[in-house]
């Protein structure tokens, strides 16, 4: 199997055991965007979001609703101010 297919069945796997194969792509890149911006520790910055690779392609109203779903499930929240527009993953999934 080619490495870029083990790579797309891995994670495919990985989404199934963290519950997110019912999520849009959106969601799941937005998801995996919070984390990678936030590897240091750091809340990640609306604006942050919308210029990182995964994110960028993904229009203000898409990513505004993807966020407020990924809050309701528990999964990001929203820190700060409410002006601030910072996020922060919950319970961060990537280490399990």
């Amino acid at each position: 199997m080619p490495t870029a297919a083990k790579l797309r069945a891995l994670l495919k796997a990985m989404e199934e055991d963290l519950g997110f194969t019912d999520w849009p792509e959106h969601s799941k890149d937005i998801y995996y965007a919070l984390q990678l911006l936030s590897e240091d520790g750091q809340h990640a910055s609306l604006a942050e979001l919308k210029k990182h690779k995964l994110t960028a392609e993904i229009a203000y109203p898409t990513l505004f609703r993807g966020l407020q779903k990924l809050i309701e499930e528990g999964k990001i929240r929203r820190v700060g101010t409410a002006r601030s527009g910072l996020y922060e993953v919950v319970g961060d999934s990537s280490s399990e």
